[in-house]
């Protein structure tokens, strides 16, 4: 892309190394693909940088690949092109649902997975200009004393958005952390933190690298979202729901915490079972434009419909 934001420092590498040694010279700097996240927070006064290293000129991080046991997604992949992959189709229609549920084709043909994995957790208390944010009060994520949300003033429950977490989650996703010292590769779900504020696991100058994608499970899964307009809004919710050959039941969702809530459960497992373990795991708050009550109906409600399709309940 063309420098989007007239930065005094925009660089654009063309290997994971190259983008890594930039970030080790540079103070203030910020990693960049897709920018459809990054570009919004700044312009509300949400981020502060003074550098941009644009990771999308990276090959490794464009493409998609069938390697040993897993399919590989780079990071840098477009959600659009998510949506077109053949093989991701057909043997991993969640995530492709997942993708198609990302705010409107123009944004997703520059959105990118990684970016999706990564986005900033949200709230309506936070997610605003900065001359609203100073006539509200300054809340915990931006520095103020206390959550509006809750009027509690230890923890931040700005709410994890992510659409691509959940249903990478049900497929047992993995993610390759890249950075001067080291190559790490772990469980997607591991990445968050659990922390509003500081809600990733991922060090300044690490890059995410790439996805990795078991193959062969034998999954089946569902994936359902909530929001008030299609193309505009972030999620309100998201669920997804797995089971996999050995009756190994998944569920993930985000909309309802700091970060993805997570719970393995059973195929044989009773409904009731399975919501109590979901619903006391969810910290579902006044932070989004629906309201608390309904969604936390819908999110019993989705799970139902999810269990529903992939023949659990």
């Amino acid at each position: 892309m063309a420098n989007p934001a007239n930065m005094e420092k925009y660089f654009t590498p063309k290997t994971i190394l190259e983008a890594v040694e930039i970030a080790t010279d540079n103070i203030g700097f910020l990693f960049i693909s897709g920018g459809t996240d990054i570009m919004p927070n700044k312009q509300q006064g949400n981020l502060e940088f003074t550098c941009l290293i644009d990771l999308g000129n990276i090959p490794e991080m464009q493409s998609t690949k069938l390697e040993g046991d897993n399919y590989v997604i780079g990071a840098s992949v477009k959600l659009s092109e998510i949506i077109a992959d053949g093989y991701i189709i057909e043997n991993f229609k969640a995530l492709v649902d997942a993708a198609k549920s990302v705010a409107s084709p123009l944004i997703r043909n520059q959105a990118t997975i990684g970016g999706n994995i990564l986005c900033e957790n949200r709230c309506v208390f936070y997610n605003q200009s900065e001359l609203w944010r100073e006539a509200a009060g300054y809340c915990l994520k931006c520095g103020g004393g206390i959550c509006i949300a809750t009027g509690g003033k230890k923890s931040c429950l700005s709410k994890f958005v992510s659409d691509m977490a959940p249903a990478l989650i049900c497929l047992n996703a993995k993610v390759v952390l890249v950075d001067q010292d080291s190559e790490n590769t772990i469980p997607l779900e591991e990445l968050y933190t659990g922390d509003g504020i500081d809600s990733k696991k991922i060090k300044n100058g690490t890059i995410l690298k790439s996805i990795l994608l078991p193959i062969n499970q034998g999954i089946r899964a569902s994936f359902k979202k909530l929001r008030q307009r299609k193309a505009l809004e972030f999620t309100s919710l998201t669920v997804a729901v797995s089971v996999d050959s050995s009756g190994t039941v998944i569920i993930a969702a985000s909309g309802v915490a700091p970060t993805p809530l997570v719970v393995k459960a059973s195929k044989t497992d009773p409904f009731d079972s399975i919501y109590k373990e979901v619903n006391k795991k969810s910290r579902i708050i006044n932070n989004d434009i629906l309201d608390r009550q309904y969604r936390k109906s819908m999110l019993k409600v989705y799970l139902h419909e999810c269990l529903k399709e992939i023949d659990i309940q």
